[in-house]
C-alpha cells in the first residue's frame, strides 16, 4: 500500500478481524479508536501502528479460510474511509494487540 495521508486530519480508525472457516461475529470484535480525541503521545503511537499495518496490507485477503484484519481510517475531508486488509499471518504484533486490547 502507498503511504497514508497526513495524520492531522484523521478522525478515527476502526480495526476488525474477518475471515476464517465460519463467520462468527464475536470473533470480529471491531475496535473504534477516536484519534482526534487522543493525547498526542497516544495518537503518535496509534498512527505508528496503523502505518506499520498499512505496509503489511495485501489485496485479496481472506481467500479460503484465511483470517485477516480490516483497517478503516476516517479523515475529516473524505466521505469514504481509507480501507485496507492485512492477512492475520502478516499482521504486525502491535496491530493484533490493538485489536485485542483496544490500546497500543
Amino acid at each position: 500500500m502507498n503511504a497514508l495521508p497526513a495524520w492531522d486530519k484523521a478522525v478515527d480508525a476502526r480495526v476488525l478481524r474477518q475471515g476464517g472457516v465460519a463467520a462468527i461475529p464475536t470473533l470480529s470484535r471491531p475496535r473504534r479508536i477516536a484519534l482526534r480525541d487522543c493525547p498526542v503521545d497516544r495518537r503518535v503511537a496509534l498512527c505508528a501502528i496503523l502505518d506499520e499495518a498499512a505496509n503489511a496490507a495485501q489485496p485479496d485477503c481472506g481467500a479460503g479460510d484465511q483470517r485477516y484484519f480490516t483497517v478503516e481510517i476516517r479523515y475529516e475531508d473524505q466521505d469514504e474511509p481509507l480501507r485496507f486488509d492485512v492477512p492475520e499471518t502478516c499482521a504486525p504484533h502491535t496491530l493484533v494487540t490493538l485489536w485485542r486490547e483496544g490500546t497500543p
